[in-house]
């Protein structure tokens, strides 16, 4: 995905094309009324001037257009990758089909407030695009949560740059659907059942999931975390007690399918 800086390099190269453009209409509009003749020097530069920005502009949009056209596929090979992993881990665990969903996120740094201090700061942010959400049928709508570094097996995998599971259907049995917990009770609660959520947070994805299985997207050379690839299971109120994901040969499973997502983030 585009980075901060790409957009903002893209818009000041927009600015200056504008800008160039508005300038050399303005200075057409002088000659043509004649309060200002140019030299032939002049005469040259304008035509000049007004090609190079052409050119410039024109390549721009071809460059933009093969750029949407890659950055499509990579979405799809992305969500298919996804879509397939889930798919086969689901069938090998002897699940209905769609049970398993997966999530790709992926990390952006962005500028935010922190309103006790008045300051700005750019903290990573895990960003899940739409297309990289797989669930079926009935399964969990997607959670109101800003996924931070500090949030959830999620956050988890990208700080420690290591799989990580969470058991959490005994957190879903007890806080979920049936057993509403108000704010005051929720900030009783350890850290390590409050797994960084707000209190908005955690009312809004307490009783969906039963285990999740995170898994960091490393860049190829292994020096950075790109993002997160995650895998979960819905909690169900008839729920038993089984860790299907805690398995060394699902996070393998995982692991592999992150290094392939990985060149398209």
């Amino acid at each position: 995905m585009p980075s901060s800086f790409a957009r903002w390099a893209g818009f000041g190269i927009r600015l200056v094309n504008a800008v160039a453009a508005f300038a050399i209409l303005v200075l057409g509009g002088l000659v043509q009324l004649e309060v200002f003749k140019p030299s032939k020097s002049w005469a040259v530069v304008l035509v000049c001037a007004v090609s190079l920005i052409t050119l410039v502009d024109s390549t721009r949009s071809a460059y933009r257009i093969a750029k949407a056209a890659q950055r499509e596929h990579a979405d799809s090979r992305v969500a298919s990758t996804v879509m397939g992993l889930s798919n086969s881990i689901g069938h090998s665990l002897g699940l209905d089909f769609g049970v398993v969903g997966g999530s790709v996120f992926v990390a952006q740094r962005r500028w935010t407030l922190n309103r006790s201090i008045f300051f700005l700061r750019r903290p990573v942010v895990l960003v899940r695009p739409p297309q990289w959400r797989i669930r079926y049928g009935d399964g969990p709508q997607a959670s109101r949560v800003l996924w931070t570094t500090d949030k959830g097996a999620v956050g988890e995998a990208y700080r420690s740059g290591s799989p990580v599971y969470k058991y959490w259907s005994p957190i879903a049995k007890r806080y979920g659907v049936a057993n509403t917990i108000d704010e005051a009770r929720f900030d009783g609660l350890e850290d390590g059942v409050k797994s960084g959520f707000t209190y908005g947070e955690f009312t809004s994805i307490v009783g969906k999931y039963a285990e999740i299985l995170a898994v960091p997207i490393m860049s190829v050379d292994g020096g950075r975390v790109l993002g997160v690839f995650a895998i979960d299971r819905p909690y169900r109120r008839d729920e038993q007690a089984r860790k299907l994901f805690d398995h060394q040969s699902i996070a393998r499973t995982v692991e592999s399918a992150a290094s392939v997502v990985g060149p398209d983030l």
